[in-house]
């Protein structure tokens, strides 16, 4: 098919890069129209969401929140050291109670960045699992191609066993 390529590309930009099927058409040259009908009959929404929300940036997204509550805490102990220093207690009492805020936000941020942590890491026995059906159906669909890659397998089996183990 003349269009496989553009249809691969396509989905590149439009799952991993959030491109519109307007900016994907004035790319490839590919009518918008056929850009919407692969999106939709591909499901490539589905798999864009997946790919643009997964647990990487996620992780990504809690760390930067965190930082933004630890620069507004530092932020808030400079306005109470201040408040101390003019005397002004009610301020002080105020600043106190945002301060108190933003710790309870920041371990807050903190757990779920650990059970997404958890939840996200697979065991070495699922990744194996996972990697030896890989590497089956690499077999069945292309012996040639299995077969060129056994050293591959045996190195990247034994790094994830590092990494995982």
């Amino acid at each position: 098919m003349a269009k496989e390529k553009e249809k691969r590309i396509a989905f590149d930009y439009f799952t991993k890069q959030g491109f519109t099927a307007k900016k994907i058409s004035e790319i490839t040259g590919v009518t918008e129209k056929t850009i919407g009908d692969w999106i939709s009959k591909g499901n490539w929404k589905s798999v864009r969401d997946a790919t643009l929300n997964n647990s990487a940036s996620q992780v990504r997204n809690i760390k930067e929140l965190i930082s933004e509550l630890t620069e507004q805490q530092l932020e808030l102990q400079g306005e109470i050291k201040e408040a101390k220093e003019a005397k002004d207690r009610n301020l002080v009492t105020e600043l106190r109670k945002q301060s108190s805020a933003l710790s309870q936000e920041v371990a807050i941020q903190t757990k779920a960045l650990e059970k997404l942590d958890k939840d996200t890491n697979a065991s070495l026995a699922v990744y194996l699992e996972v990697m030896d059906d890989l590497f089956r159906n690499l077999e069945h669909y292309d012996k040639d191609v299995y077969l060129k890659t056994l050293g591959f397998q045996e190195h990247h089996l034994q790094t994830i066993s590092l990494k995982l183990g």
